[in-house]
């Protein structure tokens, strides 16, 4: 079941589209994004975190048919802020063309979390929840 995530009329995170679903925070990207919407999203994703904690986030990333290396950096930078936040990011949806920019511009992506799409995202946040609650 999906939900906003709007506390308050000032906090309204549907504005961005994101929402909630079986506990976590889905956020859609856009297809055309800019280092301003970067820094809202993150905003509003912290935000959001520290007003109702969620057992993950995933970043859509199914509407970006181009990503800058410059952009991903800060949603790199986003993701090191939310983990230190105790919460896991999984990126889901990555077209060919970014998937391509970002092996050829030769980013650092060891430490990023990806699935196929959103189900699978769901899936994997299960198992990595698992996976902490083991060791």
């Amino acid at each position: 079941m999906a939900s906003s995530l709007s506390s308050g009329p000032h906090d309204d995170y549907s504005s961005c589209g994101i929402y909630e679903m079986d506990g976590c925070m889905i956020v859609p990207v856009p297809g055309f994004i800019h280092r301003s919407l970067v820094d809202e999203l993150k905003a509003r994703v912290l935000s959001g975190i520290d007003k109702q904690p969620v057992r993950g986030i995933i970043m859509d990333m199914s509407a970006v048919p181009v990503l800058e290396g410059l952009l991903f950096s800060l949603f790199y930078e986003m993701v090191k802020m939310i983990e230190l936040m105790g919460v896991r990011t999984v990126f889901v949806g990555f077209q060919p063309g970014v998937a391509v920019t970002l092996v050829d511009l030769d980013v650092d992506i060891h430490d990023i979390v990806t699935a196929f799409d959103l189900k699978d995202g769901m899936s994997l946040l299960d198992d990595l929840s698992a996976e902490i609650f083991h060791e």
